[in-house]
């Protein structure tokens, strides 16, 4: 019977193996009882993996790093080997960024978890998150709408003024090939419910704040070949001044807008639009929703990351994940 290290040979109890290297059994007799315990100085072991032997090598799962380890194999005869070694450190760890870090946001911020690059596994890092909220949310799920991203969010709106810990606990995962992780955990609040109802057919923006209708405002969204979309959108940018371009044909603008607020990422803002007659009447902008100055004042000062903007009557699609 063998302890092999692949493309290494015989394991070398002595020298500390490299994270994530994966120790196998070679020749245990049919039956054994194998198992992977991680050892510390304060208690016995603790199995971690266990198996039992066949005729195939038995392999143990990536080692973490900077951990000893005793693996044991028990024979049907009563008879047992035990091998014990180490894992070195893990060198420099993957970084997760998780958005929102703190502070207090609208009903309909997302959790957004991003990596440097494509992870290893989605499966182990999504074992490895948690979140924990101050009072029940109903149903919620992770998604992954790319290799190096994954979200968090409720199936309906986070209840209002809710409290929010975030854990990444990546100490033990192999994020990157070569590369492990390392825990983070952030704390944030949702803020009081903010929705508000835009009517592209009638041009009006409602603002209802915890079920009640505070503000009426005058709009005017895309015209034809530019309609704003459908749909479910949040705030998730706020400037006093931003600039816009756009060299699109029928379009050909460079302007600085007053007080924008992104709805998209492919571009839909609400925003003052001080050049536009036609607020409260048609829908005349090139996609963004076009406010009175004072109002967009007032908008921006009454809204944060996450509050929620839904529309209605305009382009024939809805906004996708890939808009807001």
């Amino acid at each position: 019977m063998r302890f092999t290290i692949k493309d290494k040979g015989e394991l070398k109890p002595a020298k500390a193996l490299p994270p994530g290297t994966k120790v196998s059994v070679e020749g245990a007799p049919r039956g054994s009882v194998i198992e992977l315990s991680e050892v510390s100085l304060t208690g016995a072991p603790t199995v971690i993996e266990s198996g039992k032997a066949t005729d195939k090598p038995w392999r143990t799962i990536s080692l973490t790093p900077s951990t000893d380890f005793q693996l044991s194999v028990f024979a049907p005869d009563g008879s047992e080997r035990v091998t014990q070694f180490t894992t070195r450190g893990a060198g420099e760890r993957a970084a997760a960024t998780i958005t929102p870090a703190e502070g207090v946001f609208g009903v309909g911020m997302p959790i957004v978890i991003e990596f440097a690059t494509s992870v290893k596994s989605r499966k182990a890092i999504e074992e490895k998150l948690t979140v924990t909220t101050s009072q029940p949310i109903g149903d919620a799920a992770w998604f992954w709408p790319d290799n190096d991203t994954v979200m968090y969010r409720p199936q309906n709106f986070w209840p209002a003024r809710t409290k929010v810990t975030v854990k990444a606990d990546l100490a033990d995962v192999e994020v990157f090939e070569g590369t492990w992780g390392k825990d983070e955990e952030v704390n944030f609040k949702i803020g009081p419910e903010v929705i508000m109802k835009a009517s592209l057919t009638n041009h009006t923006l409602k603002y209802f704040k915890d079920g009640k209708k505070l503000e009426t405002f005058a709009i005017s969204g895309g015209k034809p070949g530019w309609e704003t979309l459908n749909g479910v959108k949040i705030v998730h940018e706020a400037y006093t001044m931003k600039r816009m371009i756009n060299n699109a044909p029928g379009a050909g603008y460079d302007v600085e807008v007053p007080y924008a607020m992104r709805l998209t990422y492919s571009g839909e803002f609400m925003h003052a639009a001080p050049w536009n007659g036609n607020i409260g009447y048609a829908n005349t902008s090139h996609g963004c929703t076009n406010m009175f100055y004072d109002d967009a004042v007032w908008m921006y000062n009454h809204t944060r990351w996450g509050d929620v903007v839904d529309f209605t009557g305009g382009a024939a699609g809805s906004a996708t994940f890939g808009d807001g």
